[in-house]
């Protein structure tokens, strides 16, 4: 038997705590941000909630649906470079890589397909 004793978090942990309303309901709520990168000095506005890169969630599917609300994707690895760049032709999307050297090669690949 192996005895753990290191600390562990749970939802009493957690450092985010609502911020006090005068909106009668959450309905009138905007969730849409605008975050500007200072490195390339792009700007992407949204709804910042993301989808995880697991094969069963980082989809194709789940980023049309999660496009109709302006929130992002992170795709799972596991598509060719061709379904990736024919994608991103119309899609928005996050393109989630390794560290193996493959994903970086598989990376390239894409960029080469598809560009920057």
């Amino acid at each position: 038997m192996r005895i753990e004793n290191e600390v562990k978090l749970d939802y009493s942990d957690v450092l985010i705590c609502p911020k006090r309303s005068e909106s009668p309901s959450r309905r009138n709520v905007n969730l849409h941000r605008t975050f500007k990168f200072l490195n390339s000095g792009a700007e992407w506005e949204g709804v910042p909630i993301m989808a995880a890169n697991m094969s069963t969630v980082g989809t194709f599917a789940m980023a049309k649906a999660f496009a109709e609300y302006d929130m992002p994707v992170c795709l799972h690895k596991h598509y060719s470079t061709v379904q990736l760049a024919d994608f991103f032709n119309d899609n928005e999307a996050f393109y989630t890589l390794g560290i193996k050297d493959e994903d970086f090669e598989k990376l390239e690949e894409f960029r080469g397909r598809h560009g920057d």
